[in-house]
């Protein structure tokens, strides 16, 4: 952690990242953190894929939290992701935008007060996270696009 945070500071974000659905937990190291799985996934991704598929969601009225972390990467927050949904085709995808579906079970650090290695891009602001599909859907039109250019 970089900067001094109260603890009220860091209980109030705490609760309101619990009021807005996430099981959020605080580690060790006094760090906010989620698990991945159920209702919760999460795609890690560059920031310039990250900002394309902000902006293909938003298109079409969609928002989804994100937050930055080192080395330019982005966390998009999303639901439940169906195993069904896997395919050579999606893996394709990942590996050609360099992204990954975080899978089931690991463990992801949250923008925490007083931490400046990570923070909220766009914040979580209530209970709704974009289905995985559809966060897949809009990277691969960005994918498209840029093969097309």
């Amino acid at each position: 952690m970089s900067t001094l945070v109260t603890t009220a500071e860091f209980v109030a974000e705490y609760r309101r990242l619990r009021a807005c659905g996430l099981p959020v937990v605080i580690s060790g190291q006094r760090r906010l953190t989620v698990i991945i799985g159920g209702e919760l996934r999460a795609f890690i991704m560059p920031e310039r894929w990250a900002d394309q598929t902000r902006e293909v969601l938003g298109r079409y009225g969609i928002g989804a939290p994100m937050f930055w972390q080192p080395g330019r990467r982005v966390a998009v927050l999303a639901g439940r992701h169906h195993e069904a949904d896997d395919s050579f085709e999606i893996n394709a995808l990942l590996r050609l935008t360099d992204s990954v579906l975080v899978a089931p079970g690991r463990v992801l650090t949250l923008p925490t007060p007083g931490d400046s290695s990570c923070g909220w891009e766009v914040p979580v602001r209530d209970t709704y996270r974009p289905s995985s599909w559809s966060v897949m859907a809009a990277l691969r039109t960005c994918a498209e696009q840029e093969r097309a250019r």
